[in-house]
This record gives structure tokens, sequence and C-alpha cells, in this order.
């Protein structure tokens, strides 16, 4: 059996490894006008990521979007109307990258 004090004393000397994430909550229909008033363009989130309502999309964005291969800039900047294949994800990154957004754990709720 461990006391109070003498399992506090041990806790000072072995480290609870853990990593602290910001966690972003985003209507879907806020980040469509968001992005619609910046880029002047739909992102259309519900369809590109076929969602159900009262559903939630989790989202690790940290500004890498070297997957993307340039499709997802493409998107954002360019011609191409509706974001790449793998979507929302590599739109959510190249936007980080490029200063626009945070990194961090973003949730994206959908309710309709």
């Amino acid at each position: 059996m461990i006391t109070l004090e003498d399992a506090k004393n041990k806790a000072t000397e072995v480290k609870l490894e853990s990593v602290t994430k910001t966690t972003i909550h985003i209507d879907c229909f806020n980040l469509e006008k968001w992005f619609s008033n910046v880029f002047g363009k739909d992102l259309e989130f519900c369809a590109t990521m076929e969602c159900n309502n009262d559903s939630s999309h989790d989202f690790d964005v940290d500004g890498d979007a070297d997957l993307c291969n340039g499709k997802a800039e493409e998107f954002i900047y360019g011609n191409a109307k509706y974001p790449p294949n793998y979507g929302i994800s590599s739109v959510l990154n190249v936007l980080c990258r490029d200063g626009f957004i945070p990194v961090g754990e973003y949730i994206i709720n959908v309710c309709w």
C-alpha cells in the first residue's frame, strides 16, 4: 500500500508523457460561408464528405500539404471547381500551411 504523500513524491520522479493539443470546433456551414467569403467559391463540405445530419468529422491539421500534389491548391487558388477526391483534409492542411487557420485537431460539426 502507498500513501498519498508517497504517491505524489513518486509522481514527481516519474513523468507521465503527454501531448497538449488544440481542438477547434467549427460548424460546417460557418466553414463553408467563411471559405466562400475569403476565396469566392463553394467548399461544399457536406457533399464532399458525404455527411449525415448530426455528425462530426475529425481532422488533424498540421500544415503538411505534400500529399495533395497541388490539387488542393488548384481548388483553393485556381480554377478547379471541386475539392480533390481525398477532400477536405488536404484543403485544411493547405489553409494551415498558408497561415489562414492554426495547427490543431479540427472537429467539424454537421447539423441541419
